[in-house]
């Protein structure tokens, strides 16, 4: 690719199915590319639209400047010599000169006219400023009308875009006749803010709305979530409403899925699934249009983790870092931590958190209608099948799920993630959901599918879309017929993928049984070091439950790497028997530390939980337990601890240490704090209580401050920040200095709250079971009397 300012026409498009592999190329695709763009602007050959009412707007705002206020404004936007000339040749035109010259700098334009009334307000007219604006406001539309290829280029993305949303179904069910855009709540959905405070250099706080990705100040957005949380939904309701003209801040907004564009180039994939087929535009024009300054351009690049061609020729790896077009704004998508080393300026992160018992509500009142009455109904069927709770806080799962419950109530109460996908992927098959009988499918048949599942997961063969007719050919005409009448493929004219990751990574689990149960372990085992667990987490964790044998090779894939223990913890929690190596396992996870963070799923919890329980029904010793903006009460007189997600945790005999890091600038009352002294005790083997961001009572009755602690070496520490300053002296229950050993006094402690109260006075939290919902409260009525 030639690196200069001559334009170059990029190569014609080739149109090659997205996502297979390209042979014969030659794998230099800088060819197909276009130039990196320099800093100059580039320059526009033709006008990209017209603003209606601006020239009306531009000769009012020169009859309204008065001579002095020019000649102010001249100096202070820096073009005074050039005004005072032309004032000199033309004294009854010279507000319409001001004009032209601020319109020349850029300090009025069709869609902002900030500069100048921020400077007439900073020379104190601001009545004037004021009145101008108010005559914009009135004059001037704040719709664009685009002309020539770039109306055509517009209209051409909107024609594509609003016949991809005819087909977006909420859910798989081919009996379910409703659309994403229909139906559409989006998930929780948290920013990340840097702080000065090296003690908390990041804060993830709550986003008010998805629209909030279209701000300009956001250059490159990195949107995060685990598989089902909405990201894909999100960016498709993004491009609904900005079809419908709700999004007048954005003139052109290019939405690609990733998996689909293979090795194509950026304006390849442009033309290929973005414009209708017969658009005349070639991808020069392209090219040109997307470079135009004066258009406010934005890209979303959905699933970045499916993208094939990471390689640093890509033009969606220079898009992300700012290589071309510099000036669009880019929203990516990706799985959770997919993209933590990226290195870009500006760049902006967001994560989604899943549905809260509010979103489930809001969600089955626009998809069911009446929402209180069948929400309750849900609920109460909800709460008697644990994991099933803990599934349907991923939005997909919430979908399927309550499409199956209110056809057939008597859902099954499982014990596994792996049971109820089993039991999602028969639902499938049944007429009250597909709308027809679908035929089961041969075994051999369904080994074919999960083959091909199998190895398009692997980390150097990923396939997320395949020719429909070679896949038809690979699997059997009559199965792949049967799985897409089944809602577990979608099929194009020449196409075909799965409804959703899910599918395909339990396809995949499927395989490694067949591995299992045919003999052939040791290829199973060969086959692992070809996927990056991380990415792959479902199907080890779907391949654990379907199998204990699975589970075996499994563990002992994961257990000589540092870096897969996370993984290993979230597969164990469908392993049902407790065999040697998932014993060791469990060792090998508890011998750091086990961790209970905000961030992470309900699901994640639970595979701590699990963990826990084991660890102490087997002896095990847990070095540390640390709770991260998790821990939501714990009970004054048993001393139990529920999570604030509802979750309790298992008293621990065997745990040596304690660490909690509440909410910043949480206060905890008194019965709090005495039960996480009565938790400690539950343990044989605790050394250490480290309490850290919050604050806590002045002192601690030495009544309630257990035996068991008193008789052991035990120490308990407590920081409103990170640095623990304090020690908890357990025979008078006073705060001591943790190296003077003094106690400390009403008046330190009274300086003490109002420093953390002035600290934290901007943070916002709730008690803990004020904040779970209804349901849950219910759920914790059972087993927690502490409220």
């Amino acid at each position: 690719m030639a690196n200069n300012n001559s334009s170059i026409e990029p190569a014609g498009v080739r149109h090659v199915e997205a996502g297979t592999s390209m042979e014969g190329d030659t794998g230099n695709e800088e060819e197909s590319s276009l130039p990196e763009e320099e800093e100059s602007d580039s320059s526009d050959d033709e006008p990209r639209f017209i603003t209606p009412g601006y020239d009306e707007f531009k000769k009012d705002l020169g009859c309204r400047l008065p001579p002095d206020v020019i000649m102010q404004l001249a100096s202070l936007l820096g073009y005074q010599c050039d005004v005072t000339d032309d004032l000199h040749y033309d004294e009854e035109d010279v507000g319409h000169v001001m004009v032209t010259k601020m319109e020349e700098a850029g300090d009025i334009r069709p869609r902002s006219i900030w500069d100048l009334t921020r400077s007439l307000q900073s020379l104190d007219y601001n009545g004037l400023a004021e009145t101008i604006e108010s005559s914009y406001d009135s004059m001037v539309s704040k719709k664009r009308e685009y002309i020539g290829n770039t109306k055509i280029f517009i209209d051409g993305l909107k024609h594509v875009y609003r016949e991809m949303l005819v087909d977006q179904p909420t859910v798989c069910f081919n009996s379910v006749k409703q659309n994403t855009t229909d139906v559409f709540v989006i998930g929780s959905l948290e920013r990340m803010e840097t702080t000065e405070s090296e003690m908390e250099p990041e804060v993830w706080t709550r986003v008010d709305s998805h629209e909030e990705m279209f701000e300009p100040l956001y250059h490159r957005i990195i949107v995060e979530g685990e598989p089902g949380y909405g990201k894909t939904t999100t960016s498709v309701q993004l491009v609904h409403e900005w079809c419908r003209e709700e999004h007048s801040e954005v003139d052109i907004l290019v939405f690609l899925r990733l998996r689909d564009v293979g090795k194509l180039s950026l304006y390849q994939a442009i033309r290929l699934f973005a414009l209708p087929k017969d658009c005349r535009l070639t991808e020069a024009e392209i090219y040109q249009i997307m470079s135009s300054r004066s258009l406010r351009v934005v890209f979303i690049l959905d699933g970045y983790d499916e993208y094939t061609n990471l390689t640093k020729e890509s033009d969606f790896v220079k898009l992300i870092y700012m290589r071309i077009l510099d000036k669009a704004r880019v929203i990516i998508t990706t799985r959770a931590h997919y993209m933590d080393d990226i290195a870009v300026k500006g760049v902006t992160r967001m994560r989604f958190a899943g549905f809260d018992e509010e979103l489930q509500m809001r969600y089955v009142a626009k998809a069911f209608g009446s929402g209180q009455a069948n929400f309750e109904k849900l609920t109460e069927s909800f709460l008697e099948k644990t994991i099933l709770v803990d599934m349907c806080q991923v939005p997909f799962f919430f979908a399927h799920f309550t499409q199956i419950m209110l056809k057939d109530p008597n859902i099954p109460n499982l014990r596994t993630v792996t049971g109820y996908m089993k039991y999602l992927v028969d639902s499938c098959f049944s007429s009250k959901l597909s709308g027809e009988d679908v035929p089961r499918v041969q075994e051999e048949d369904v080994i074919k599918f999960a083959k091909v599942a199998f190895e398009s997961l692997k980390a150097d063969h990923r396939h997320y879309i395949w020719d429909l007719e070679a896949f038809r050919k690979a699997i059997g005409h009559e199965c792949c017929d049967r799985f897409t009448r089944a809602g577990i493929l979608v099929q194009t004219k020449r196409r075909v993928k799965f409804f959703h990751s899910f599918f395909q990574e339990f396809l995949a689990a499927l395989y490694m049984l067949h591995l299992t149960k045919s003999g052939n372990q040791i290829l199973l085992e060969n086959s692992l070091d070809a996927f990056r667990p991380k990415e792959r987490k479902h199907m080890f964790l779907f391949g654990c439950g379907l199998s204990k044998d699975v589970a075996t090779t499994v563990i002992n894939f994961f257990l000589p790497h540092e870096t897969y223990i996370l993984t290993m913890k979230f597969c164990l929690l469908d392993v049902r028997r407790n065999t040697p190596p998932l014993l060791d396992a469990v060792r090998r996870i508890c011998d750091k530390y086990l961790s209970i963070y905000i961030f992470e799923s309900r699901l994640v919890h639970r595979a701590s939980i699990n963990v826990l329980r084991i660890a102490t029904k087997n002896k095990i010793l847990v070095q540390r337990i640390w709770m991260i903006e998790t821990f939501g009460t714990a009970d004054p007189i048993t001393g139990d601890i529920v999570l604030k997600n509802g979750i309790e945790l298992p008293r621990v005999t065997t745990v040596r240490q304690v660490v909690i890091g509440t909410e910043r600038g949480r206060e905890l009352k008194l019965g709090e704090w005495t039960g996480l002294l009565k938790y400690a005790a539950f343990s044989k083997k605790i050394e250490n209580l480290n309490v850290y961001w919050c604050l806590l009572p002045f002192s601690t009755p030495p009544r309630e401050i257990p035996t068991a602690l008193k008789s052991k070496s035990f120490t308990v520490r407590w920081g409103t920040l990170l640095v623990l300053e304090h020690q908890l002296e357990l025979y008078s229950g006073k705060w001591q200095g943790k190296l003077n050993k003094i106690d400390m006094t009403n008046a330190e402690y009274e300086q003490e709250v109002v420093k953390f109260r002035e600290r934290f006075k901007q943070m916002k939290w709730k008690r803990p079971l004020d904040e779970l919902s209804d349901g849950f409260a219910r759920l914790l009525k059972k087993t927690n009397p502490y409220e």
